[in-house]
């Protein structure tokens, strides 16, 4: 993958198979905030999601996971670090990940975990 528009799109893929399942639910979360112009012409401004959301979330075998998709040697921003911080201080999970094999070993993982295996 070339950018981490491409890698989301490919994670969202397997994940959309561990839903089918039965294993989980995940979802894009897209953060925008900007000027929009309405159907009647008038101009307002917009913002949905806090700032450092992960690019994925979702619910696995009972617990919150999000993933933050970086492509080669991007870094996380001081929002994303501080919602890292957030999330795990609420007995959330997050993960940095770069590619679909990220993923999958962290969802194998947490599944052994959930099983009893070591």
């Amino acid at each position: 993958m070339k950018n981490e528009t491409g890698i989301i799109g490919a994670i969202m893929n397997y994940l959309r198979l561990i839903e089918n399942m039965g294993d989980g639910y995940f979802f894009r979360c897209n953060s925008f905030s900007g000027y929009i112009k309405r159907i009647n012409g008038t101009t307002g401004f917009i913002k949905n999601n806090k700032p450092g959301l992960p690019d994925i979330c979702g619910c696995y075998l009972g617990l919150f996971v999000g993933f933050e998709v970086k492509y080669a040697t991007n870094k996380q921003s001081d929002f994303q670090r501080d919602a890292e911080k957030k999330i795990k201080d609420a007995a959330g999970n997050y993960f940095v990940v770069h590619d679909v094999t990220d993923v999958q070993n962290i969802l194998d993982r947490m599944k052994a975990l959930a099983r009893g295996d070591s």
